[in-house]
């Protein structure tokens, strides 16, 4: 009876095999480390030229003017890269099986995220701390916690509306858990979106399909939360807007 050939990968040893996989395991955390820095690094330039862009087309009186029209394109196309690159590092950095906890205040988090991210093209969006934000301590992964608020706030200005004129920040704590919010006067969303809106690649019906985005942003705020013995939620306003919750075990 004919025997079938043993491809390459049958022909090897149990210790060449292990050898190559700890060897791909390397060259994944290189990988990382380099998407990591660079992606950084990429990100931050393209909210500065992005800045540059939108004042250049803010100045013209005429928005029908071609040089008015190639600013805002390069603003928009510039956001969406920035954008791109936001959930792909947010991903990364948040899908890691064990991630580093430490001590910090949830107004450092606020206070980077108006300076160094909003201050320049909020468009007169005003982003709130109640008064239960300045004295709420958290453990958790610093750089983490900071890229999964960044990303409810960047969703808030992607998918808010004309119409939306804040962002608010807010904390408790339950015996269990910290729970920080995020909600915004935005544009309502549906309730059937709500159910599903943090499974990967989940972007909700009530967004825009000319909206950039990965549909890995909210997976990650999820799987961030399940890292840390919690979870997320999301519910919508009254009338507008939506709340986000984020719950975080206070046993770490």
């Amino acid at each position: 009876m004919h025997q079938k050939k043993k491809t390459k990968l049958e022909k090897k040893t149990k210790p060449e095999l292990i050898g190559e996989i700890q060897q791909l395991r390397k060259r994944v955390k290189i990988l990382e480390r380099i998407i990591m820095f660079n992606g950084h690094e990429l990100k931050h330039s393209s909210i500065e030229i992005y800045a540059h862009a939108w004042a250049l087309f803010r100045s013209y009186k005429n928005p029908e003017n071609p040089k008015a029209a190639k600013a805002y394109r390069i603003s928009f196309l510039l956001r969406r890269q920035e954008q791109l690159i936001e959930d792909l590092l947010t991903y990364l950095l948040t899908s890691k099986p064990k991630l580093k906890v430490e001590e910090f205040q949830f107004k450092e988090i606020v206070d980077s995220i108006k300076e160094l991210y909003y201050q320049k093209f909020s468009g007169g969006v005003q982003l709130i701390a109640d008064d239960s934000v300045l004295n709420a301590t958290i453990v958790a992964n610093k750089l983490g916690f900071l890229s999964i608020v960044l990303n409810l706030t960047r969703n808030a200005f992607r998918h808010g509306g004309e119409n939306m004129t804040r962002i608010k920040y807010s904390y408790r704590k339950t015996r269990k858990f910290h729970v920080v919010s995020v909600s915004n006067n935005g544009d309502p969303v549906k309730e059937e979106d709500c159910e599903n809106i943090f499974n990967m690649f989940e972007r909700g019906d009530s967004v825009s399909r000319d909206k950039v985005g990965l549909g890995v942003g909210l997976a990650s705020v999820k799987a961030f939360c399940k890292q840390h013995g919690g979870d997320a939620c999301c519910k919508p306003g009254k009338r507008r807007g939506v709340t986000f919750d984020i719950k975080i075990s206070r046993s770490l």
